[in-house]
């Protein structure tokens, strides 16, 4: 049941659009939705597209510069739409073609194009139905039989061989050993038939021998171990003294001046530089074109092929496929989730697919030019990520404090990175208070107790074993009567699998409606990344409490960015699993070591 047919150009532009009776159940624009979500964000390579009650499937014409997609419906699917799309194409093209590629669209009259293509789709219908293309014959379905269930030979006819009765084999399961069970079962008749009788003699004489040494071996392992007890010698006194006493006691006016010390050594330890740029340093250029140019003369052999192609014909994915899949093993080697890498060079694959390129272009090159667009687009954030413009503007125009959560799993620095942040919207001038929300773990309120004696700012707590939500919200109410101007609210760290957490997490966010959500996640993961990121995200939204507003994770910030070298690939897996920018990257230990991305600078590492 189809709903909506749709041509339009990689600009946007509505060439034709098909509408039937059927539209009217459809809310909101699912063509834009697609041109958002999929061929914006470089997720072509995806078969369809599923939104809300309803799956779309799209062709490209990329010599053209179209975009052909259906609409149909989700339960009564449309096994014909591939079908009704090539079939489609291929007549707009043969009809409209040669003025769309001169680029003459005034002159276009698609009109006559609805009876056309109704014509097309009752014949594609009318074929599926006669003959369904996904039926198969019977005798070509694989039918899986249990092990167990193997058939027995039957006995020829007329056989005169019948004092051997017929034995029933059965499969068993695979064995890492040297001696596979049906191996032993089979030789032991033969075994039984030849040995005479020194060997049986033999025989039982090892295992006697056997059993006595196993014997002794359990009883040495058995017996218990004496331990000595230490003696006290005569003059010795183990009671504690009142010096002792007093050194352990931190209650008194000395402990707290300790403490301030201890203090100053660490604001000393995080604030040993002076505040710096916070933009990432750009890549070296040069040296990524001199590795591609070293890259092409190695590979002389492939390129001389793919020259021979290009400018010959349209390119095919028999063409495309060397290139993607040497560039999909390098996106992988730089920690790019593998099934990430894959979906962008499809993705890739299916943007150039069907264009001519010109006569001294190597399709290496072209594939990588490609690349190299589509990390841009995606890496390139789609909401501002200044947080610090943010936080004026609610502060002025809603008199109010602007709010951020940071979460993530256990280790990865959620405390470190709040203090960073904290660190630079005070640089800034603003007044920041911190929330101790992670009533969970033993010595979160006292790591963050010492990063806000650091950094002088106020420190909301409340101990242990407290609702995180309250606690953040007393925070948030007492900020807002001090006249402050940010407030960042610190998580207890949780695996994304731990329902119990999630829950609390989830109530925390649908009671006190922060501005932004921040995930924090370690540049060091690869596959991990997109689950964790994908779970956190799922589950703020899903766990939360009935008759709230659903929210989603608004930023990331990756930690120990410093320590991957040119392994950038968890900043693209966790982009592209939620499409949600990175906002900052830590780079080492002290408060100033906090970084805005440079987008140019993580396509060059990825594709150095």
């Amino acid at each position: 049941m189809i709903y909506q047919f749709c041509i339009f150009d990689r600009g946007g532009m509505v060439l034709w659009m098909g509408k039937f009776e059927q539209l009217t159940k459809v809310s909101g624009s699912p063509m834009d939705l697609l041109v958002r979500s999929v061929l914006l964000e470089d997720r072509a390579g995806a078969t369809n597209f599923a939104c809300r009650d309803y799956l779309m499937e799209w062709k490209f014409a990329n010599e053209y510069g179209l975009v052909f997609a259906v609409l149909y419906s989700r339960i009564y699917k449309a096994h014909y739409a591939g079908q009704l799309l090539e079939n489609v194409k291929t007549e707009f093209l043969s009809q409209y073609g040669e003025t769309i590629k001169g680029g003459n669209y005034d002159k276009l009259d698609l009109s006559p194009f609805s009876s056309t293509f109704r014509i097309i789709w009752k014949r594609v219908e009318a074929a599926s139905n006669a003959k369904p293309a996904e039926a198969k014959p019977v005798e070509q379905r694989k039918v899986v039989k249990p092990i167990t269930e193997t058939p027995v030979l039957a006995k020829p006819i007329g056989s005169s061989t019948q004092a051997q009765p017929v034995i029933e084999k059965k499969e068993q399961p695979f064995s890492f050993d040297d001696e596979s069970p049906t191996a032993s079962t089979a030789q032991a008749p033969r075994a039984s038939q030849k040995m005479t009788k020194d060997d049986l003699l033999k025989k039982i004489m090892a295992r006697k021998n056997k059993g006595k040494s196993s014997e002794t071996q359990g009883a040495a392992a058995e017996a218990p171990v004496k331990r000595e007890k230490a003696k006290r010698l005569p003059g010795e006194n183990k009671s504690v003294t009142k010096a002792a006493m007093g050194a352990l006691d931190h209650s008194s006016g000395g402990a707290e001046d300790e403490e301030e010390q201890q203090v100053e050594r660490v604001r000393q330890q995080f604030m040993e530089a002076p505040a710096s740029d916070y933009d990432l340093i750009p890549a070296d250029e040069s040296a990524l074109n001199d590795d591609a140019v070293a890259e092409v003369q190695d590979d002389s052999k492939v390129m001389s092929f793919f020259k021979g192609l290009a400018g010959v014909k349209e390119l095919t994915k028999e063409d495309l496929a060397p290139a993607l899949q040497k560039l999909q093993d390098q996106l992988v080697g730089k920690n790019v989730a593998i099934n990430i890498a894959e979906q962008l060079c499809n993705s890739v694959g299916a943007s150039l697919e069907g264009i001519k390129p010109g006569s001294f272009s190597s399709v290496s090159r072209l594939v990588r030019s490609a690349m190299t667009d589509a990390l841009t687009r995606l890496l390139t954030p789609k909401q501002s990520i200044d947080i610090l413009g943010q936080a004026k503007s609610v502060k002025k125009n809603e008199k109010r404090p602007f709010v951020i959560v940071f979460c993530g799993v256990n280790g990865v620095g959620k405390s470190t990175s709040l203090a960073k942040v904290c660190f630079y919207l005070q640089q800034q001038g603003l007044v920041v208070h911190l929330a101790a929300c992670d009533t969970f773990r033993s010595g979160a309120v006292e790591q963050l107790r010492t990063h806000a004696r650091c950094l002088k700012a106020e420190l909301h707590e409340q101990g242990y074993n407290k609702d995180a939500a309250s606690v953040a919200k007393y925070a948030i109410t007492t900020a807002a009567k001090s006249n402050a101007d940010v407030v960042l609210i610190d998580t207890a760290g949780r695996m994304q699998d731990n329902e119990p957490l999630m829950r609390s997490l989830a109530k925390l966010i649908s009671v006190n409606s922060p501005d932004r959500i921040f995930f924090v996640g370690e540049a060091l993961v690869g596959n991990d990344a997109v689950d964790q990121l994908t779970k956190f995200d799922s589950a703020i939204s899903q766990l939360a409490p009935p008759q709230s507003v659903p929210r989603r994770v608004d930023g990331i910030i990756l930690t120990k960015f410093d320590t991957i070298d040119d392994k950038v690939g968890a900043a693209v897996s966790m982009v592209y699993a939620t499409g949600q920018p990175i906002v900052f990257v830590g780079v080492g230990q002290t408060y100033m070591d906090l970084r805005k991305v440079n987008t140019k600078a993580l396509v060059n590492a990825l594709l150095k």
